[in-house]
Protein backbone atom coordinates (compact mmCIF):
# COMPACT_ATOMS: atom_id res chain seq x y z
CA UNK A 1 0.00 0.00 0.00
CA UNK A 2 1.20 3.46 -0.81
CA UNK A 3 1.61 5.81 1.25
CA UNK A 4 -1.21 9.09 0.59
CA UNK A 5 0.49 11.84 -1.30
CA UNK A 6 0.21 15.76 -0.43
CA UNK A 7 -1.95 16.14 -3.37
CA UNK A 8 -3.97 13.57 -1.83
CA UNK A 9 -4.45 15.18 1.31
CA UNK A 10 -5.51 18.48 -0.08
CA UNK A 11 -8.15 17.49 -1.75
CA UNK A 12 -11.78 17.79 -0.16
CA UNK A 13 -13.15 14.72 -1.85
CA UNK A 14 -10.61 12.88 0.69
CA UNK A 15 -11.82 14.65 3.31
CA UNK A 16 -14.70 13.58 5.96
CA UNK A 17 -17.64 15.63 6.57
CA UNK A 18 -17.73 17.22 9.75
CA UNK A 19 -19.54 15.34 12.56
CA UNK A 20 -21.02 18.58 13.75
CA UNK A 21 -22.41 21.89 11.88
CA UNK A 22 -22.46 24.97 13.53
CA UNK A 23 -25.15 25.91 10.33
CA UNK A 24 -28.29 24.62 11.86
CA UNK A 25 -29.58 24.03 15.52
CA UNK A 26 -32.44 21.74 16.44
CA UNK A 27 -34.52 22.83 19.97
CA UNK A 28 -36.18 20.69 21.92
CA UNK A 29 -39.96 20.63 20.14
CA UNK A 30 -37.97 19.26 17.23
CA UNK A 31 -37.83 22.44 15.35
CA UNK A 32 -34.73 23.20 12.93
CA UNK A 33 -33.15 26.61 12.63
CA UNK A 34 -30.95 27.46 10.38
CA UNK A 35 -28.34 30.11 11.73
CA UNK A 36 -27.18 33.40 10.43
CA UNK A 37 -24.23 33.28 8.34
CA UNK A 38 -21.56 36.06 6.79
CA UNK A 39 -23.91 39.34 5.71
CA UNK A 40 -26.91 37.38 6.75
CA UNK A 41 -28.88 37.51 9.92
CA UNK A 42 -31.74 35.53 11.19
CA UNK A 43 -34.45 38.11 9.24
CA UNK A 44 -33.30 37.24 5.79
CA UNK A 45 -33.33 33.45 6.63
CA UNK A 46 -36.85 32.26 4.88
CA UNK A 47 -39.27 30.27 7.55
CA UNK A 48 -40.45 27.13 5.95
CA UNK A 49 -44.13 26.63 6.06
CA UNK A 50 -46.02 24.62 8.81
CA UNK A 51 -49.36 23.89 7.84
CA UNK A 52 -50.33 23.03 11.16
CA UNK A 53 -48.98 26.64 12.33
CA UNK A 54 -50.93 28.72 9.33
CA UNK A 55 -49.23 31.18 6.96
CA UNK A 56 -45.76 32.22 7.97
CA UNK A 57 -45.99 36.04 9.20
CA UNK A 58 -42.84 37.81 10.11
CA UNK A 59 -41.88 39.62 13.51
CA UNK A 60 -43.19 42.99 13.78
CA UNK A 61 -40.52 45.37 12.13
CA UNK A 62 -39.51 49.16 11.66
CA UNK A 63 -41.26 48.77 8.12
CA UNK A 64 -44.67 47.60 9.28
CA UNK A 65 -45.38 51.75 10.02
CA UNK A 66 -45.67 53.59 6.83
CA UNK A 67 -45.10 56.60 8.51
CA UNK A 68 -41.57 55.26 9.24
CA UNK A 69 -40.98 54.18 5.22
CA UNK A 70 -42.60 57.09 3.26
CA UNK A 71 -40.36 60.37 2.97
CA UNK A 72 -41.62 63.20 5.13
CA UNK A 73 -42.75 66.14 2.91
CA UNK A 74 -45.22 68.55 2.59
CA UNK A 75 -46.84 67.52 -0.61
CA UNK A 76 -46.04 66.96 -4.13
CA UNK A 77 -42.16 67.33 -5.04
CA UNK A 78 -41.69 69.69 -8.06
CA UNK A 79 -41.81 67.81 -11.24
Amino acid sequence: MTRPTPADQADPANKNPPQTTDEVSIDRKGNVRQKGHGSMDDTMIPQKPEPDKGPYEPPPGHLDNPNDVEPRSGGDPAA
